[in-house]
């Protein structure tokens, strides 16, 4: 079986799982797979038994809106069947009500479900549009659905298949990676303003019950910050600085880890001791995604916070003028596709899943002969690591290798 088959006979077993589970369901696939594609088959399907049926597609960004989805459709020669069809964002269509749909397209289905009890998330919101319009088919796309979002969506759109990436690589459909988790020696600077931060986080931890310290701190602030601070008590006064202390201090430290001048370092470490073709430099602040940049010819940021962030994406993909490298943070997470992107390198990072496959699967789409490469950098022993080893619990542990430095990658003549 070919690579083009064994896609569309997976297609076509994910869209029969969904039409069996009353066409309304999630198909969970890994980046690569072809969720697109797929979304068109069945708008398709809906068009042949009603030539004028109402289909929205709801996408969570203007570049999906306006690029991915169309060119999509004009790829397979599709463009009248483009015309029939509303493809909306999330922040437009969250405030339409009484609306009917023969077929709504929920693309990146995680950010329109709100956790259990998330109930001040923009997320939230979005999922408000649900209950707001009614529709006969529902099919929400997907990566990965977070565990903590899954009760909610199981209410109205049940994950109907799921392809995971290694699942998609032993099919052929995407390309074979290796991930590779690169540690970063900090400067005694580094590690004492570290290590300060964390002996507070510590106290403030044990003050508010250890492993519950997350929860009661939140609870804390909205319970007691509701009373006037002239009527509370010696002990209401004591949790409520505790609980804000706390949340400035974990904010302080998700600072320190996403804007360590040492990760800095180590990127242009990995991309010219390496000798990287190409790759996308993924962070979580926009001040060192800028940092990356600085005197290199060779690298151009994108994120929010630019004006011109489309014509530099448009450079990088530019195969002629020596851009080689994009050093962004979530602006590049979800729906872009970079076609030949060999690797990735993730300099800083969240603790869930979904982030980490979505990253990653900006440099799996299926090239002849290409083996892709992820390299995670992380600081031993500090949060960063746990974070790292978190985001990785869904990867096959045979495709990660941790390494002790650098040198034992460059001796792999990658």
């Amino acid at each position: 079986m070919t690579r083009h088959e064994a896609k569309d006979a997976m297609q076509k077993k994910a869209l029969n799982s969904w039409f069996r589970r009353g066409c309304k369901g999630v198909l969970q696939l890994a980046t690569g797979a072809g969720k697109t594609y797929a979304a068109i088959k069945a708008i398709q399907w809906v068009f042949a038994a009603k030539s004028d049926a109402e289909i929205l597609i709801i996408v969570p960004t203007t570049v999906i809106r306006d690029d991915v989805f169309p060119d999509e459709f004009k790829k397979w020669g599709l463009e009248d069947v483009l015309d029939k069809v509303t493809i909306e964002c999330i922040q437009t269509v969250y405030k339409w009500k009484d609306r009917h749909f023969d077929l709504i397209i929920g693309d990146e289905w995680h950010n329109y479900i709100p956790e259990e009890n998330e109930y001040e998330s923009k997320s939230y919101e979005y999922h408000k549009f649900f209950e707001r319009n009614t529709y006969d088919r529902l099919l929400g796309l997907s990566a990965w659905i977070p565990d903590k979002k899954r009760k909610i969506s199981r209410k109205i759109a049940p994950v109907a298949y799921t392809l995971t990436t290694d699942d998609a690589v032993e099919l052929g459909i995407i390309s074979p990676y290796m991930e590779f988790n690169i540690p970063i020696e900090m400067t005694k600077a580094e590690l004492t303003a570290y290590n300060k931060i964390q002996a507070l986080y510590q106290t403030l931890e044990k003050a508010l019950g250890g492993f519950l310290a997350f929860s009661r701190a939140g609870q804390y602030m909205k319970d007691i910050g509701k009373i006037k601070p002239s009527d509370r008590t010696d002990w209401e006064k004591e949790k409520i600085g505790d609980a804000a202390m706390f949340w400035k201090v974990m904010q302080k430290r998700k600072k320190f880890l996403y804007e360590c001048p040492s990760k800095v370092k180590m990127v242009h470490r990995v991309i010219d001791e390496l000798k990287l073709s190409g790759s996308v430099i993924f962070s979580q602040a926009t001040i060192f995604a800028d940092l990356i940049c600085v005197g290199r010819n060779d690298t151009l940021p994108y994120h929010s916070k630019l004006k011109k962030k489309a014509s530099f994406l448009t450079a990088f993909k530019d195969e002629t003028n020596g851009i080689n490298h994009l050093s962004t943070c979530i602006a590049v997470n979800e729906g872009m596709d970079i076609p030949k992107l060999p690797n990735i390198i993730i300099a800083s990072r969240t603790s869930g899943a979904k982030a980490h496959i979505q990253r990653r699967g900006r440099c799996l789409r299926f090239e002849q002969g290409k083996t892709s490469y992820v390299f995670n950098l992380y600081l031993p022993g500090t949060q960063d690591e746990k974070w790292l080893r978190s985001s990785q619990n869904t990867t096959d542990p045979s495709r990660i290798i941790w390494v002790k430095n650098i040198d034992e990658i460059i001796k792999l003549d990658l």
